[in-house]
This record gives C-alpha cells, sequence and structure tokens, in this order.
C-alpha cells in the first residue's frame, strides 16, 4: 500500500509528499506546531467542521449519517491537519457547506479580516469553488471559472492586506470521476477542473513574485485521480459507488460517503505524519505511510 503523491513537478527527485514549501523555506523544527501557534481556515464543505449544522440547528447535514454536522462520516482533513501539528485547539474553522468562492470571499474572509488582525504565526487555509462547479449555468458550463478565480484573487488579497504571510491553497479534485456527475459531462467536468485550477496556480505565482506570502499547495485534484483509478494501493475496496444511501460495509472501504463528498479514510489520507510535516515545510522529502498505519476516526 502506498500514500498519495502530492508533490509538484518543480521538486524533481522528491517524491511521495503532501505539503510543499518553497526553496529556502525557514527551517521549523518544532513538530508540535512547525512554528504555527493556529490555523484559520476558509473553505466550503470539504473543510467545514459543523458550522452549516449549527446555523441549520443540526438540520444540514443530518446527523446521522453525516458524523457531528460534517460531510462526511467522521473529521474532515483540515482537522486531520491541525491534529498532525499539535493544534487541534488552535483550529479556527469558518468554511461553510454549500458555499462559492463569492460565499468564501464575502462571508468568511472578509468579516474575519474586519475584526482580526492578521498572524505571521498562523496558518491559513483556503479551499473553494467545488460549489460555483455545482451550480454552473447550462447555458455557459465554463462561465464559473473566471469569477471563481477573482474571488479567490480577492480572498488572497484581502488576506495578505489583513497581515497574513503563509498560506496553504487547495485546489479543486477531478470533478470528472465524481459519482454526482452525469457520465456524459464527466470529460468536461474534468477539463473545467483542469481549467481552474490552472488559473489559480497562475494566481499564487503571481502572488509570490510580488509578495513575501508563502505558498503552500495540496493538490486534490492530483490525489483524487490517483486514488480514485488505483483504489487497492491505497487501501479502498470501491471508488466508484457512494457508500450512501445504501450503507453496505464499511463506509472507509469507499472513497465516496456520498456522491459528491469523500470519506474521512480520505480526508485522513490528505494528511502527512507529524513528522513528515517538518521535512515538507523545510522543503525536504520523505516517504508516506499507508493508510492503515496512520490511526483513521472510523465511523
Amino acid at each position: 500500500m502506498k500514500r498519495w503523491n502530492l508533490m509538484r513537478a518543480v521538486f524533481v527527485g522528491c517524491v511521495f509528499v503532501l505539503l510543499v514549501s518553497p526553496v529556502g523555506a525557514t527551517v521549523l523544527s518544532d513538530v508540535s506546531g512547525l512554528g504555527f501557534d493556529s490555523i484559520v481556515a476558509f473553505g466550503d464543505s470539504l473543510m467545514d467542521n459543523g458550522n452549516l449544522y449549527a446555523m441549520t440547528g443540526g438540520a444540514m447535514p443530518p446527523s446521522p449519517p453525516y458524523w457531528e454536522g460534517r460531510f462526511s462520516n467522521g473529521p474532515v482533513w483540515v482537522e486531520y491537519l491541525a491534529d498532525s501539528m499539535g493544534l487541534s485547539g488552535q483550529l479556527y474553522d469558518f468554511a461553510v457547506g454549500g458555499s462559492t468562492t463569492a460565499n468564501v470571499l464575502n462571508d468568511q474572509i472578509i468579516p474575519y479580516t474586519t475584526s482580526n488582525p492578521g498572524s505571521v504565526t498562523t496558518l491559513y487555509v483556503l479551499g473553494a469553488a467545488n460549489n460555483d462547479f455545482l451550480w454552473l449555468n447550462p447555458a455557459d458550463p465554463t462561465g464559473w471559472i473566471a469569477p471563481a478565480v477573482g474571488n479567490i484573487s480577492d480572498s488572497i488579497s484581502a488576506l495578505y492586506a489583513d497581515g497574513a504571510k503563509h498560506l496553504l491553497f487547495a485546489n479543486v479534485p477531478n470533478y470528472g470521476l465524481v459519482p454526482g456527475v452525469a457520465p456524459e459531462l464527466r470529460d468536461a467536468a474534468t477539463a473545467m477542473a483542469q481549467a481552474f485550477n490552472g488559473e489559480v496556480e497562475n494566481i499564487l505565482t503571481q502572488f509570490e513574485a510580488a509578495t513575501d506570502m508563502t505558498f503552500y499547495r495540496m493538490d486534490l485534484f492530483g490525489m483524487s485521480t490517483d486514488v480514485i483509478r488505483n483504489p487497492e494501493q491505497y487501501g479502498f475496496i470501491n471508488s466508484t459507488d457512494p457508500y450512501l444511501p445504501d450503507a453496505i460495509g464499511n463506509a472507509n472501504d469507499y472513497f465516496f460517503f456520498d456522491d459528491v463528498h469523500p470519506t474521512t479514510a480520505v480526508h485522513a489520507l490528505m494528511v502527512p505524519e507529524p513528522a513528515t510535516l517538518i521535512m515538507l515545510m523545510t522543503g525536504s522529502c520523505f516517504v508516506l505511510r499507508g493508510r492503515k498505519n496512520r490511526q483513521v476516526a472510523m465511523r
């Protein structure tokens, strides 16, 4: 069994890593926090740790079968990240299920930056656009991409203007492999995800060149493509059908919990072990261990 290689190609010769830091990054020797004292997250249902559930009085998502307000059967990846960094108690998660990039900008980031000064010791996490895609206009199927990219750019600008210096950005997964996408639309869905990710990468590169902000990347597109196409190598039995509504067997043997959201086993797979995080944040390389060697919240 192997663990997903999320390393970007610019780090030639370094394999099986998840988060990538730029060359010359400061050595971070504190395994409990890697130099950060908090994590602030903005996004949609892939990072929502119960916010929409609280906002709707427990109506959405229905729990059970969803776990404690997560759109999964257990913790989401940003919670596993905070745990790996020893910052579970310093995770401030503002992600809300159903949010578009406009919602993330206007309802999460702008209110946050209005009342909270940025911190050089905070790791900011941003990931959105999944709902921009899901709610696209059939008459203009690619029309969501440019506005979504603009919202991501404005979100980063707002965080940087507030004083943020470290941002982890999660791109969008391979939409063409999601069960909730109609088969006849899957090639187009993959192409749209690639187009959005490419445009956002250009934005990140521009920010890197023009500012002193440090960016870390999480390649959900590459991870989802590889794991869904090679499930056995990652300990999954089914990577094409959702666990719900039939709920047959162990949910964590599936990649998808419902027709668009992954199981908590997939969320856990996204995050490396604590020792590996040090390697990654210093630009080093490390072989990540398989899913069965990491404690997963089995629900």
